[in-house]
């Protein structure tokens, strides 16, 4: 994802990215990211853009519909869908000790720092980074920050509609009206964002696939703020209207490709990332292969790629353990062990590729349907020979 402010109004710096992937069985990833800001400039910032080249509001189902208004009512609610998948949860950060922020004890490399966390402000411990670079980080927890739409795409839906069937997510982070809450030059102030990204159009799998397939791929692209910009810029400079629309939808849709500047205003300059860290993991039975890295090379830490997972790392209803999803529930509440993958970038590691960096990852899903039919009939086959052995038995004068 990239974050900056909207038209480049005031210097901003990731101070500190700490992005956690989950990768589902379905095709889904759930992606949270800590993220510490800093205003370098002189007034305060009250707003953030967010871009995305996740589609949150799914795939967008190719539909024919009587009237422009109700094309509007079926993109309007498809708007909704897509700001109920991103959320902000920075008051987690509030109370370090619980679960949730399991991933400071996961990650060998960023650990809380407890004596710099007060009710108001959060610090971790780091390692890893340059010489030069400070071990420890702090910043203040706004509160009343919320994500919403920015103003242009709330009033013109064929602009949303343009980027939403390029797969891309554009969201503002806005503080409140009070100005005690705005990020004032110098401060530094955490936000926890959570985005549930569906499967992609070319991770879709039909019904029928997904219940007889023995295996299941999934092709997953993660990246670098430089590289989201530029892949967010090409696709929209690529993106075809399509002519079997009606000439009036084409016609808004035109519209909306004149004005999309307005919302990319900014993404060219984007602010300085100091450290950005991922850390890439899975549901339990998927499968990913080695991850491919494009463009440039992050850094890859040296430390063991076990990990111990516990249950609040993995979302709700996703298996835990072998055997059916009530098995997690009832047998699987512990730690888990796992494989992660991490990948470190930023000037904090002396990996700054003006290209960017972006990293493909490959998985499979095997077909747990034939698992349960080859116990099925194990257990048949059982049963039949000690119905077999009584019948004998039972013979026997």
């Amino acid at each position: 994802m990239s974050i900056y402010t909207p038209g480049n109004s005031e210097p901003l710096r990731l101070e500190f990215i700490l992005e956690r992937i989950y990768q589902r069985r379905d095709g889904a990833t759930t992606v949270t990211a800590d993220v510490l800001l800093k205003n370098t400039g002189n007034e305060a910032v009250n707003s953030f853009r967010v871009m995305l080249p996740y589609a949150l509001a799914g795939v967008i189902p190719k539909r024919s519909h009587k009237t422009i208004a109700a094309a509007e009512e079926y993109f309007r609610t498809l708007q909704s869908e897509e700001l109920k998948a991103a959320s902000l949860k920075s008051n987690d950060l509030l109370q370090p000790e619980r679960e949730v922020n399991w991933i400071y004890t996961a990650t060998a490399s960023c650990k809380i720092e407890r004596s710099g966390c007060d009710g108001a402000k959060f610090s971790i411990s780091r390692s890893g980074q340059i010489a030069s670079a400070p071990t420890i980080l702090s910043g203040l927890i706004k509160q009343g920050w919320t994500l919403k739409h920015p103003t242009d795409l709330q009033a013109n839906l064929w602009l949303w509609l343009l980027f939403a069937a390029n797969e891309i997510t554009v969201l503002d982070l806005v503080a409140p009206d009070n100005s005690k809450e705005h990020l004032a030059p110098g401060q530094s102030m955490w936000i926890r964002c959570n985005f549930a990204v569906p499967p992609r159009r070319i991770d879709q799998k039909g019904r029928l696939t997904r219940l007889f397939a023995r295996r299941l791929e999934f092709q997953q692209t993660f990246m670098s703020p430089c590289a989201v910009a530029t892949w967010i810029q090409n696709r929209l400079a690529k993106f075809a209207i399509p002519q079997k629309m009606g000439l009036e939808m084409q016609s808004k849709l035109k519209a909306a490709q004149v004005r999309k500047d307005a919302v990319l205003e900014g993404i060219e300059t984007l602010p300085i990332v100091k450290d950005w860290r991922i850390f890439l993991y899975r549901e339990y039975s998927l499968t990913v292969q080695e991850p491919v890295q494009r463009a440039g090379l992050p850094k890859k830490p040296t430390f063991s790629v076990s990990v111990d997972l516990p249950k609040e790392a993995d979302d709700k209803g996703c298996r835990r353990g072998p055997g059916p999803p009530i098995f997690t529930r009832l047998f699987h509440r512990g730690l888990r062990s796992d494989t992660r993958h991490e990948f470190w970038m930023g000037e904090d590691h002396v990996c700054i590729a003006p290209e960017g960096y972006v990293i493909e990852v490959t998985s499979f899903a095997d077909n747990t349907i034939y698992n349960y039919l080859a116990w099925m009939g194990v257990l048949g086959f059982s049963l039949g020979v000690i119905n077999f052995l009584r019948a004998c038995r039972s013979s026997v004068p």
